[in-house]
């Protein structure tokens, strides 16, 4: 949701009455909270992922529905294989996930997900493109979006190996949404259940064995979810906004 001038301003209120110290937990001065709060979602969206912004501005005019923050190339990988993909993935990232159990390799494994929409092949060649959503917004209106763009419900399988194969591409404290057709999503606890997985943190001091590398969360969410979160003074500083994975045929050259 951009900031109107009147939430600004309450926004401005609530941030004066605290110590400069206290914002973002020492993180963020007075004035740099100041001048997040004149940027919009989409030019906050664009500073997680690392890209340029326009001149900061307050916008009262509704949003899109989406905003492309990134694209990039990805290669399925010669030795990739769909059956055990996600078997393949925990092996190899289970010590990155900050909550790891056997509960959660059981729901994100490879016996849930079997049958995404596309099914990944050795060799495929994909422009990869990462769009937030900038409203509440249905499952159903999000895939009408993926078929506008020409993109590939790839499933937990796209998710995982975007992980993998691109983690220098993604941005802390976002959710990856890699969503699909309802029929191809297995059915957890009674209701059909979309992977998503979120960038968190270093995964403990590299000087007492943690790895120093960012930790994630892989899990699902139920289909028939409203696609938002919301933050709190600072906009979307604290919350986990989402971006949905977009596989797509490469431009021609």
């Amino acid at each position: 949701m951009l900031l109107t001038e009147k939430q600004y301003q309450r926004s401005w209120e609530l941030l004066k009455e605290a110590q400069e110290e206290d914002l973002c937990e020492g993180k963020m001065s007075l004035e740099e909270a100041k001048w997040w709060l004149k940027l919009n979602r989409v030019e906050r969206l664009r500073i997680m992922a690392g890209g340029t912004i326009p001149e900061c501005r307050i916008v009262t005019e509704p949003p899109p529905d989406f905003v492309l923050l990134w694209k990039f190339e990805l290669v399925v990988p010669d030795d990739y294989r769909h059956r055990t993909c996600l078997a393949d993935f925990w092996k190899k990232h289970r010590g990155e996930h900050s909550s790891h159990t056997k509960e959660d390799e059981r729901m994100m494994g490879d016996a849930n997900f079997t049958s995404p929409t596309h099914i990944l092949n050795p060799g495929e060649k994909f422009e990869i493109r990462l769009f937030a959503n900038l409203r509440p917004l249905s499952s159903k209106k999000c895939l009408a979006f993926y078929a506008k763009e020409g993109a590939y419900c790839t499933g937990a399988q796209g998710a995982a190996l975007l992980y993998s194969k691109k983690f220098s591409k993604l941005v802390e404290r976002l959710g990856i949404v890699s969503l699909d057709n309802k029929g191809n999503l297995p059915k957890i606890t009674g209701h059909h259940m979309v992977p998503v997985i979120k960038i968190h943190g270093p995964v403990g001091n590299p000087f007492f064995g943690g790895t120093g590398r960012s930790s994630f969360v892989f899990y699902a969410e139920n289909y028939e979810r409203v696609w938002w979160e919301r933050g709190v003074i600072l906009g979307d500083y604290f919350s986990f906004p989402y971006a949905f994975v977009l596989f797509c045929d490469p431009p021609p050259k």
